[in-house]
C-alpha cells in the first residue's frame, strides 16, 4: 500500500501551478491523496512514539490539514480500536531516570518542558511532575 499524503504536501512540490493542480486532481481521484487517511496514519504513528494530542494537533495543522479532519483523525487514532493514548507518567518516569543527580529545581524544569514539548496539557504535566518528585527521595 502506498503512503498517504496530504493535499498541502502534494501542492508544495516544485512544479508549475497548472501541472500541479492536474496531478493533485488525478491523484485525489485515484485515492492517493487523502487528508483523512494521512492524518490518521500520522497520528497513530506519532502517538506510538509518545506524542500527545496537543502536539499532534499542532503538527497536523502545520502540515496544512484542515481542523475538522484533524479532530476526526485524533478521535479515530485514540478511539477504542486505535493506539492507546501515550502515558505521560511513564514517559516522565523514564525521563526522570536520565535526570537523576541533578538538583530538584532543574529536574522539575526539564520534566515540565519535556512533557510540554510532547504535547501534554499543562495541568496534567504539573500534576504528574509534582507527584513524581514528591515520591522520589
Amino acid at each position: 500500500m502506498r503512503r498517504a499524503i496530504s493535499h498541502a504536501a502534494s501542492r508544495s512540490r516544485a512544479t508549475p501551478p497548472g501541472a500541479a493542480q492536474a496531478a493533485v486532481a488525478r491523484a485525489t481521484g485515484l485515492g492517493l491523496v487523502d487528508d483523512a487517511r494521512f492524518a490518521v496514519g500520522f497520528a497513530q504513528t506519532r502517538a506510538g512514539r509518545g506524542r500527545g494530542p496537543l502536539r499532534l494537533r499542532r503538527d497536523l495543522a502545520s502540515l496544512g490539514v484542515d481542523r475538522a479532519v484533524i479532530e476526526k483523525a485524533l478521535a479515530e487514532a485514540f478511539g477504542e480500536n486505535g493506539v492507546p493514548a501515550p502515558d505521560a507518567g511513564a514517559l516522565a518516569r523514564r525521563r526522570l531516570q536520565q535526570l537523576r543527580g541533578l538538583p530538584r529545581p532543574v529536574q522539575r524544569r526539564r520534566l515540565l518542558a519535556f512533557l510540554a514539548r510532547r504535547g501534554f496539557s499543562g495541568g496534567e504535566v504539573r500534576d504528574i511532575v509534582s507527584r513524581l518528585l514528591s515520591d522520589t527521595p
